[in-house]
C-alpha cells in the first residue's frame, strides 16, 4: 500500500516556530514529527510514500532525501495552497490501489497505522478513517458512527452527541478522485478533503 503525507502547509498558528521550518519538521523528542511518522509507516510495511510539499519544501527534501529506511520517497509540490482535497488530487495516477493519507503534522504510532490497515482490509470500505475521543468537540471535525460505519462528519459543531474526532489518517480506494474532481471551494476558499469524504 502506498502512503501520502500532507506536508505543504505553512503552519501559521505555530508562528514563530514555523518561521524557519515547515510544521512537520518541528521536533518531538529530538526528531522531526515527520521522521516519527515515516518510522511508523516503515514498521507497517509501507514501501512508497508521496510527500506533498510546498512551504519551505527544500528543508524536508534535504533532510530525508530519496529514501527513508525501506520507504522510497517521492516529493510532489503543491504550488498553490488550495487545501487538502487539492493536495490529495496531486497524486492521482501516481498511487496504486488503496492508499493511506495522513496529515504530516501528526504524531502517530505504528500500531495505529497497522490497525487501520488491518481493519480496512477486513471491512473493505471506500474510506477508512481513524478517530480519536476528544473532550471539546467545537474545534474538530466530529464523526458520528453506527457500529463501525461512519454516518456523518460535521466540522466544528457547537453541540453533538458524539465525542469522536477525525484524527487525520485515512485509507481510500481510487474512487476518492472522482469526488475530489467535483469539489467546490469551501468558505476558506480551499478544496477540503473532508468534503470529498462526506460525498462518499
Amino acid at each position: 500500500m502506498d502512503a501520502v503525507i500532507l506536508a505543504a502547509g505553512e503552519g501559521m498558528r505555530l508562528r514563530p516556530l514555523t518561521s524557519t521550518k515547515p510544521k512537520p519538521m518541528l521536533p518531538i523528542g529530538g526528531k522531526p514529527i515527520l521522521e516519527w511518522n515515516l518510522e511508523a509507516l516503515d514498521c507497517s510495511g509501507i514501501k512508497n510514500a508521496f510527500i506533498i510539499v510546498g512551504y519551505k519544501k527544500e528543508i524536508i527534501q534535504e533532510y530525508f532525501g530519496e529514501k527513508f529506511r525501506r520507504i522510497k520517497l517521492h516529493y510532489i509540490t503543491q504550488t498553490q495552497q488550495l487545501g487538502t482535497g487539492d493536495a490529495v488530487n496531486q497524486i492521482k495516477n501516481k498511487v496504486k490501489g488503496d492508499f493511506l493519507v495522513m496529515n504530516g503534522d501528526l504524531f502517530i504510532t505504528r500500531s495505529l497505522i497497522s490497525t487501520l490497515i488491518e481493519k480496512h482490509k477486513k471491512h473493505k470500505p471506500d474510506v477508512s478513517m481513524s478517530l480519536v475521543k476528544v473532550l471539546e468537540t467545537k474545534n474538530y471535525g466530529i464523526v458520528e458512527v453506527d457500529g463501525v460505519k461512519i454516518v456523518s462528519l460535521i466540522e466544528k459543531p457547537e453541540k453533538t452527541e458524539s465525542n469522536l474526532a477525525n484524527a487525520g489518517v485515512y485509507i481510500f480506494k481510487q474512487n476518492i478522485f472522482e469526488e475530489l474532481n467535483d469539489l467546490k471551494k469551501s468558505e476558506r476558499m480551499e478544496y477540503e478533503l473532508t468534503d470529498g469524504i462526506k460525498k462518499m
